[in-house]
This record gives C-alpha cells, structure tokens and sequence, in this order.
C-alpha cells in the first residue's frame, strides 16, 4: 500500500490555516465581531457565529485570538486607534488658522461625524459600563480616559476663549457626548419615522451641538 498522502500534499490545507492569498482581514473580523458584541452582548456571542458572518473558519478566529475575550480586546483596541486619529485631527484643526470658534466647533465635528459612521460604538460602550470587572477596566482605560482627557482639555480652552456655553469644563465632554451618541442609541426607533430630506446626520447632530454648546462670539 502507498504512503498517505497529507491534505496539504494533496492540495488540500489543515484546519484553520487559509492558503496563501486568501487570508481573511483581521479588520473585517474585528468590525463583525465589535458589532455581535454591541448589539447581541458579550456573552450572547461566540466565535462560530463570529466566523460564520465572516465566512472565515472558526479555528482561524481560534487561532489568531486565543479567546473570546482575546478577540473582544482587539475589538476594543481597533476602536481605541481609530479614536486615536480622531483625536490627532481634532487637535491638527485646533493648531490651524482662523476663528478660535470656528476650530473648535470643527474640532467636535470630527468627532461627531466619527460616531455616525459607527452607531453602533455608543451601545456597545454603555453596556460594557453597566458592570464592573475586567471588561469595564478595559473599556474605561482605553477608550473613556482618553476621551475625557482630550475633551476636558478642549473645553478647557473652549471656556477660557469664550467659545464655551458650559460654565464646567469638567463636565462639558459628559454632555457634548449626550448630544453627539444618543441619536446613535436611539436611531432604530427614529428609523420608524419618516424623515423629510435634508441635512445629514452629522448635520443634524451639530445644529443641537451649536445651539447648546457653542458661543458664536468667542474670540480667537
């Protein structure tokens, strides 16, 4: 009898490991699972359904994170570097010329316009800070202290050149994130009504920011 030929001699590859050229993009499974995990709840999902929108191989997924848990780090840290570069522009746009008002109003644009592209960050974060434990630590150090840090420098300044309506930095990026997230959260039920056209989103979002928010006569 000939000797067996493996499933790799054969053409064939082993269990988990995709041939060359067609390895799966970690980003597309960070981005399918930070969703499962935002709407469906960390403990609702599992790897095979992660692997399975994703149309890669569960061992895969196995492999490349080690855990549920390792992935749902990864997920968080993929949101933490998109943040990351938010915040690099949002700061680029303060550096700039022009009205000290008008870059800080374009400051929080930027922020605002990232949370539409992903509405689903908003409960995906309000959940994973309802319960304390390794996976709030997390969250808190990667995302909300940064944020916080950022922002309450922002407003900080916002405040001193007049451009602030809120008379608490402190607590001046707590209610710009209501203004900013909460159509986020409460979109499925605003699905239901029929809007007529106009502005965007973002738009609509920054029209309450403006109003709110913002004093139309700082000074530079």
């Amino acid at each position: 009898m000939g000797e067996r030929m493996t499933s790799e001699q054969n053409g064939g590859r082993k269990r988990g490991r995709p041939r060359e050229g067609e390895a799966p993009d970690p980003q597309m499974i960070e981005r399918i699972a930070f969703r499962s995990f935002a709407i469906a709840g960390y403990e609702a999902t599992s790897l095979r359904d992660v692997a399975l929108t994703s149309n890669v191989d569960p061992a895969l997924i196995s492999r490349r994170y080690g855990s549920k848990m390792g992935l749902w780090r990864a997920t968080v840290d993929s949101v933490a570097a998109r943040l990351d570069e938010i915040y690099r522009v949002m700061h680029e746009e303060m550096e700039g010329g022009g009205a000290f008002v008008d870059r800080f109003r374009a400051a929080l644009r930027h922020f605002v316009v990232f949370n539409c592209t992903m509405p689903e960050l908003t409960c995906f974060f309000i959940n994973e800070l309802r319960r304390p434990g390794e996976r709030m630590d997390y969250v808190s150090s990667k995302i909300w202290q940064p944020y916080l840090m950022v922002m309450q420098t922002l407003f900080s300044e916002a405040s001193e050149k007049g451009a602030s309506r809120l008379p608490d930095p402190l607590m001046a990026p707590v209610s710009f994130l209501g203004l900013a997230v909460m159509p986020q959260l409460v979109a499925p039920a605003l699905n239901h009504v029929s809007w007529p056209e106009g502005p965007s989103p973002a738009d609509r979002i920054m029209t309450s920011i403006d109003a709110i928010l913002v004093r139309a006569e700082g000074h530079a």
